[in-house]
């Protein structure tokens, strides 16, 4: 999570580069068009003052984060753990469950689910954890305690409901690993925290 300003700095950059490939300011405020990324940036704000001070820029950032999930139709709730380069390419019906756990350089497509299952204890209950590198295509659903490893694609309208190792491409209803062709087509350019 967002716990000092330096790590707030790496996960805007980190976010940034994913839509423009440069962390420059120049390309800060040509990006700070794309509603993904401003969706992003107002996300990241509040997680940093939801950890650290709660005051009066805790209350403004999550009242503009309001209102851009309302606009944008994402929901998308600051408690969420989500690595830095998140990418959202395009908005309308993402739901996260704010105890999902999603890794960096995911991409999150218009549809997207990652809800928890509510079924009694085992057979499944609990909400997903996803790994870096992912691609959450169009509709794609992600339901109850399975883990996405790293670099996997989930595909369009496709609903996962069991874990799957990396670099597996999942599609159907319910989705099943039809290749290990990996995500390395889809999610595009991104930069390791460490490099940041």
């Amino acid at each position: 999570m967002i716990k000092d300003f330096c790590t707030l700095k790496k996960y805007i950059r980190a976010d940034l580069y994913r839509y423009a490939t440069s962390t420059t300011l120049k390309s800060f405020l040509r990006t700070w068009f794309t509603p993904g990324f401003r969706f992003s940036f107002w996300l990241r704000l509040t997680q940093f003052e939801l950890h650290n001070f709660k005051g009066p820029l805790y209350i403004i950032s999550l009242l503009v984060l309001r209102h851009y999930q309302f606009k944008y139709g994402i929901g998308i709730h600051p408690s969420t753990e989500i690595g830095p380069g998140l990418y959202i390419g395009h908005w309308g019906g993402i739901f996260i469950n704010p105890m999902a756990k999603i890794g960096a350089n995911v991409n999150l497509s218009p549809g997207v689910l990652v809800g928890q299952a509510y079924k009694k204890e085992g057979d499944g209950f609990g909400t997903p954890i996803i790994g870096n590198r992912v691609f959450l295509a169009n509709n794609a659903k992600v339901v109850g305690d399975v883990v996405v490893g790293d670099d996997c694609v989930i595909g369009i309208n496709s609903v996962l409901m069991q874990s799957i190792d990396e670099k597996s491409v999942a599609v159907g209803m319910p989705a099943k690993v039809h290749s290990h062709k990996g995500s390395s087509a889809y999610v595009g350019s991104y930069i390791t925290y460490e490099n940041i």
